[in-house]
């Protein structure tokens, strides 16, 4: 914790004396090369969403230039048991975000923040021990049909700090080396990493580079508040936090799979910085694009009471207002599919990429 304090307190005066890139107004993309936005399509809960909702989400989330989708299943639940996998979920999903033409980042959860999501029979297996890795291997050949598919695959969500509480950065390290190399066996073309929670990357930079050299490219999620008590960093603070990822990632390209902002009280926030947050950050994309090609918004809609608390039970945070209200305010609609400020703070920030 006294990392992170320092860090995010670093962060904060970072923030406040820093000037932003000037953009020079202009975007030349080469055929292709063009950045990919992509907005968690959450739907509006209230009333309680009908499947059209879903769809009305993601269509909501194109028309404000969102070309790409994080689709996200534990290990666990793609391969309940030894004897079974269950993955058509999975293939259909990517097939249908194809359908749209919309760039894929799959993860692929074998840790997610705070625990292991593995099939029950390898919860105690090392991760670099053989057995581990054959299992894996079992989970890629299942996933052919869709591999060819996907643009970037991650193999673990938010890894950082829990490879530090449990000792295990150098075995997980190990794993995916060879994760790597068999996902690029089966599909040549796609990018893979592990994603990390920037703030603990940050605070241990030399395991994330080691973990980030075996890897194709640098994934991050980012939501800039002090984790003790989940108030916010200023709304300016983007430009030496990208540049920081830039720098743990060495020569390989930053992905943001998770870019959010609260918007409550209870976190020091409010609607109006949350919109600022996003003018912001998008602004600094721009700047950077050369380097960060895909950048997923989380959320389109809030979250309803009932899924943070959830939520909160998973990540062992029951009863705590603060991480409540961090959960369920980070939307740019509200939970009845109001727009907040950030919502056209967003249209307006990407009205490049909307561009001819």
């Amino acid at each position: 914790m006294s990392a992170r304090r320092a860090l995010l307190a670093a962060l904060a005066s970072l923030s406040l004396v820093s000037c932003a890139a000037e953009s020079t107004g202009t975007d030349d993309f080469p055929t292709g090369a063009r950045p990919v936005l992509a907005i968690t399509a959450t739907p509006r809960t209230v009333p309680a969403p009908e499947p059209a909702d879903f769809v009305a989400a993601i269509d909501s989330s194109m028309a404000l230039g969102s070309k790409g989708i994080v689709q996200a299943y534990t290990w666990r639940a793609l391969e309940p048991d030894s004897a079974r996998l269950a993955v058509q979920q999975l293939i259909d999903d990517v097939r249908s975000a194809r359908s749209r033409r919309l760039t894929v980042l799959l993860s692929v959860q074998t840790i997610n923040t705070v625990k292991r999501e593995v099939p029950a029979e390898l919860t105690r297996v090392a991760w670099d021990d053989p057995r581990m890795v054959r299992r894996f291997e079992r989970l890629l050949d299942a996933l052919a049909p869709i591999l060819g598919e996907i643009t970037y695959l991650s193999i673990g969500n938010e890894v950082a700090g829990h490879l530090a509480s449990n000792r295990e950065w150098g075995p997980y390290t190990r794993f995916m080396s060879q994760a790597v190399a068999a996902a690029h066996q089966r599909a040549p073309a796609v990018k893979v990493g592990a994603t990390m929670e920037y703030v603990e990357a940050a605070s241990q930079t030399g395991a994330s580079r080691a973990l980030i050299a075996e890897s194709d490219v640098a994934i991050f999620t980012l939501y800039p508040f002090n984790l003790e008590g989940f108030t916010v960093s200023p709304p300016t603070v983007a430009a030496p936090v990208f540049d920081n990822m830039l720098t743990l990632a060495g020569n390989k390209p930053v992905v943001l799979q998770e870019l959010g902002y609260p918007a409550s009280p209870l976190n020091g926030s409010s609607e109006a910085m949350q919109a600022a947050f996003f003018t912001d950050a998008i602004a600094q994309w721009r700047v950077r694009k050369d380097r960060m090609p895909f950048v997923s918004l989380s959320l389109l809609h809030d979250l309803s009471p009932q899924s943070c608390t959830e939520l909160g039970l998973y990540y062992n945070r029951p009863n705590q207002p603060s991480f409540a209200a961090f959960l369920c305010t980070l939307g740019l609609r509200r939970i009845d599919g109001s727009p907040k400020p950030a919502w056209s703070a967003v249209r307006s920030a990407t009205a490049w990429l909307r561009a001819p």
